[in-house]
């Protein structure tokens, strides 16, 4: 790959799932530039003070959800892990904003589908921000274009 690792933030709070994310990331050592949060506050403190790509967060936080990381993710990719048992959750989170979904399940097989998803992800977020970047630029090529056709009709009324 030759672009720059990936900015990821992973909020998880079961020390087990972590310890799995930990082992992939290892693995893709190359791909993954990582914080783990263990808790809402603690993944919201690390996203104040640091700046990630994308957030890849577990839906039950204790007694918080991956809804409430949601909301502090301003315009950051969230991608959502549920529960072999939470589809319904994966749809708000979608319905919500949540950029994709994977479902845990026990064997972890989720696990290798992430990296991929993850690189899904911020290239769909980079495409839309191209996407705004041209549109500002067509705006302002119009705007200076009417401006100059304005200057020649005023010119051509002076004629």
């Amino acid at each position: 790959m030759n672009r720059n690792k990936i900015k990821l933030l992973y909020v998880e709070d079961n020390p087990i799932d972590q310890q799995a994310f930990e082992r992939l990331a290892k693995k893709k050592a190359d791909f993954f530039d990582y914080k783990i949060a263990a808790s809402l506050a603690e993944s919201k403190s690390l996203f104040e003070t640091n700046s990630f790509q994308v957030i890849v967060t577990d839906y039950y936080l204790g007694s918080e959800t991956g809804f409430d990381v949601q909301k502090f993710a301003n315009d950051t990719p969230v991608i959502f892990l549920t529960g072999a048992k939470d589809e319904g959750i994966a749809e708000k989170a979608l319905e919500l904003g949540a950029y994709s979904y994977l479902i845990k399940d026990v064997e972890g097989n989720y696990l290798s589908l992430l990296p991929v998803t993850i690189d899904n992800v911020v290239k769909r977020k980079e495409a839309e921000l191209e996407i705004i970047r041209l549109n500002e630029k067509l705006k302002q090529r119009e705007i200076d274009r009417t401006a100059a056709l304005q200057l020649v009709y005023k010119e051509l009324e002076e004629f």
